[in-house]
């Protein structure tokens, strides 16, 4: 007869444990959040403003749906995910083999509630370091058997999804519109607004009533002619005392 595994050979050190699990969880939640968010953004900017809130929400709704089938599937059919890969841990059934779909969705179903503490402290406290999705579907969470060959695997995975993600979805510049854009819209979803604030720019500019194409009259000429400037003055004529003296020196010698 085999004995039975022990914890120490599936679990190793709580702390060294403990520590390998959120590390993998934050993986998980960031990094491969943020590859199928980038790829999900550059896809649904051909359609949309890549600022609009069209936009926002629908890379929102793509991208969390896109991360609960990736972990589904990934814990259904693989065993781990990246995240857990990259850590050398694994998720199974309490009495082994793999989880199958209905166990994983069940599992990340209550992944939420786990991550409001209750899961960690849980992990922690309980003997087999369980979360309420690991009791509600019947799970758990333990060592690789291939566990040096598994972050490798994963490290390779995770570095392609990078490059294919800066090669044909924008990469940085897609990465830091999305950034924008949950920095402009994040907080009014966490404070429950039912629709966020418009980004601030330039004030929308106001039309006015009689923005019409304005006709400058014409003044038609006067039909009367201008007044005619002033005659100058005329000058005295000389002409005639000449006439005179004449006539005078004409009729000299005639009296004689």
């Amino acid at each position: 007869m085999t004995a039975a595994p022990s914890a120490v050979s599936e679990f190793g050190g709580a702390g060294q444990y403990m520590s390998r699990r959120v590390l993998a969880l934050l993986t998980d939640l960031i990094v491969v959040t943020t590859l199928i968010g980038v790829a999900v953004h550059h896809a649904v900017a051909q359609r949309y403003d890549p600022n609009s809130n069209e936009a926002f929400f629908t890379t929102l709704v793509y991208t969390l749906f896109a991360l609960v089938v990736y972990l589904c599937v990934a814990q259904a059919y693989v065993g781990t995910t990246l995240g857990k890969a990259l850590f050398g841990l694994r998720v199974q059934r309490l009495e082994g083999g793999r989880v199958g779909i209905v166990r994983a969705v069940a599992r990340n179903l209550f992944l939420p509630f786990d991550l409001l503490l209750i899961g960690l402290v849980l992990a922690v406290i309980t003997p087999r370091h369980r979360r309420i999705g690991d009791f509600v579907a019947g799970t758990e969470v333990v060592n690789l058997r291939v566990e040096p060959v598994a972050p490798l695997i994963a490290a390779a995975t995770l570095s392609g999804w990078i490059y294919l993600d800066y090669a044909y979805a924008g990469g940085l510049a897609t990465a830091r519109s999305l950034s924008a854009d949950i920095q402009r819209y994040g907080p009014g979803i966490i404070a429950g607004q039912s629709a966020p604030e418009p980004a601030r720019g330039l004030p929308a500019r106001t039309p006015v009533p009689t923005e019409q194409p304005i006709t400058v009259p014409t003044i038609a000429p006067s039909s009367t002619a201008p007044p005619t400037s002033a005659q100058p003055p005329e000058v005295p004529s000389t002409a005639a005392p000449a006439t005179t003296q004449s006539r005078a020196t004409t009729q000299a010698p005639a009296a004689t």
